[in-house]
């Protein structure tokens, strides 16, 4: 059957005027030594002078923070056996593959989150939309009934989680789709409501749209673009997942559809990026009054509307579909921390890191540490007795430090030999069980004095 592929454009970046062009011979006579010319000497001079204010500008804005690439995935996963989990797939084995209707693109062992395993390649030739998908069916779904999960089953509220990667050098910026939960309701894909979580620029946006008037469903196939009612595409994540300084790293992101109830408007869309809230779209109304189909498809995506620049790649992994929130990959009371490498500038020396826990014990709720207005990270301090805070919330302490690592080493085991146990977990020779947790680093390298350290990020969990 065919399905409209390409959607929404997004407006692309404009290159920079090319510089102007040398003075052609026949510009005019070159000025005689001595009228207008700079004495070579003062020239090399300057240079040397220049160039000494570099380096010491470098020194003093230090090595640039390293982050963490990902934290050792427990194995199995608690996802695996959970009751209110619909589907879990961290991409190691082919055969579960094979309960996907529809699907493109390969699993590879070259990029992959843990020591062990597989991820979803999503490939992009230059010129092209991209190559990959995983498109998952369940519960109420009409299309593809031998292939679907939890049949017959009527889901109202779902969460879906996923971890991207962007290797370093990444360039364009946001291929325009990420994944969308959907509402199929014949077998024509006729569609009550879409969920799409789409690129924005650097970033990502929720994109929630209706296809009922009233009680009926008025879309005639998948993508009905005339016939869907748009709920509103702003504000966007403030975390630019697509740009530099967040490529060559794992990073989680986890969005929310829960249908609003018959005749109200009561429905939300939402969305969590590396275990913080980013933005949502509250009172919606996408399903009318019409009941008979809940939401019952959620689909992976690579489609590109404007091409890629360059051919590259970026990888899933970790996909988990649930009725409850899901948060981070959970890791043992001991976990191991994998460091990105060092991007100078000079050669790594040592290293340190730090974990706080989140004080609200929530896995994805509410601590809001951007500002959508803004775009920029909030200010993070230190509150009282080694807190964090985010402005004047307080949402985390620090509860372990470790000992300076050496540059040759990337991989860092939380315990009480690399570093120390502090604040409320003082004495402790491991994490507290079911707590979430984040990391940051900091770094100095042979020509450079101590990194700033990084934000707050890479959260996992440990089970209970």
């Amino acid at each position: 059957m065919r399905r409209v592929k390409a959607e929404r454009f997004i407006k692309g970046q404009q290159h920079p005027p090319h510089p102007d062009p040398s003075r052609s011979r026949g510009a005019g006579p070159l000025p005689r030594r001595g009228e207008g010319e700079t004495p070579r000497c003062i020239l090399i001079v300057a240079a040397c002078f220049g160039l000494l204010a570099l380096s010491r500008n470098l020194s003093a804005a230090g090595a640039e923070a390293p982050k963490i690439d990902y934290v050792e995935p427990l194995r199995p996963q608690p996802f695996a056996r959970d009751t209110d989990v619909i589907w879990y797939d961290d991409f190691d084995d082919d055969r579960r593959q094979l309960a996907y209707a529809e699907k493109s693109g390969n699993t590879t062992v070259e990029v992959r989150l843990g020591k062990q395993g597989k991820s979803l390649r999503m490939h992009y030739p230059k010129g092209h939309r991209g190559i990959g998908n995983r498109k998952l069916f369940f519960g109420d779904s009409p299309v593809y009934p031998d292939k679907t999960v939890k049949p017959g089953r009527h889901f109202t509220d779902v969460y879906w989680r996923i971890y991207v990667k962007h290797p370093r050098g990444w360039t364009g910026g946001s291929p325009a789709k990420m994944s969308r939960a959907t509402s199929l309701t014949s077998a024509r894909w006729q569609q009550a409501m879409i969920a799409h979580v789409w690129g924005s620029r650097d970033s990502v946006t929720l994109d929630p749209a209706s296809g009922v008037r009233g009680a009926g469903v008025v879309t005639r196939m998948y993508n009905d673009f005339r016939m869907l009612r748009w709920l509103g595409n702003n504000p966007s994540s403030p975390f630019p997942i697509h740009a530099p300084e967040e490529a060559g790293r794992w990073v989680c992101v986890e969005s929310r559809a829960k249908l609003n109830a018959p005749g109200k408007s009561d429905g939300c869309n939402a969305l969590w990026i590396d275990g913080l809230f980013q933005t949502d779209r509250k009172d919606l109304d996408w399903a009318g009054s019409y009941v008979r189909h809940g939401i019952n498809a959620v689909f992976l995506e690579a489609y590109w509307n404007r091409t890629s620049p360059a051919t590259q790649s970026r990888y899933y992994d970790e996909f988990v579909v649930s009725t409850e929130p899901i948060g981070p990959v959970y890791a043992p009371p001991n976990p191991e921390l994998v460091k990105t490498p060092s991007a100078g500038p000079g050669r790594e020396s040592t290293w340190e890191a730090e974990i706080a826990v989140r004080l609200d014990g929530e896995k994805n709720r509410a601590v809001r540490m951007y500002s959508s207005s803004t775009r920029r990270q909030r200010r993070r301090r230190w509150g009282p007795a080694g807190t964090v805070t985010v402005g004047e919330d307080v949402w985390g302490e620090v509860v372990w430090k470790s000992r300076t690592i050496s540059g040759d080493n990337c991989r860092l085991k939380v315990d009480h030999q690399n570093g120390s146990f502090t604040g409320s977990m003082s004495n402790h020779r491991r994490l507290d069980p079911g707590k979430v947790y984040f990391c940051r680093l900091r770094q100095k390298t042979s020509s450079a004095d101590w990194s700033s350290w990084s934000n707050w990020h890479q959260p996992f969990q440990t089970p209970n």
